[in-house]
């Protein structure tokens, strides 16, 4: 059984457990929140490198985690997150 101890974690520390067993028994739903566009991109940031773990040659995950990247400002990290597209 998964104990989360709510006393000592904060609130993203407590949701990241069970957002990745969710990411592992469903992983179709990282691509639904892809293309909705009503996710702040901080989350979705978290919510893609979680997928990313699982699944981590995901071309379109990693194309999405890259804009992601780059709507925040946070160019290196775009960069790196495309060029890793293209070595695969």
């Amino acid at each position: 059984m998964l104990r989360i101890h709510t006393d000592t974690c904060s609130p993203a520390q407590r949701i990241l457990p069970i957002l990745a067993l969710f990411l592992l028994f469903f992983p179709g739903t990282a691509r639904a929140h892809v293309t909705a566009d009503n996710m702040p991109d901080s989350l979705a940031r978290m919510e893609y490198r979680i997928y990313l773990e699982f699944r981590p040659n995901d071309t379109l995950v990693l194309n999405k985690l890259g804009m992601v990247y780059y709507r925040l400002g946070q160019l290196d990290k775009a960069y790196d997150t495309f060029s890793r597209i293209l070595e695969l």
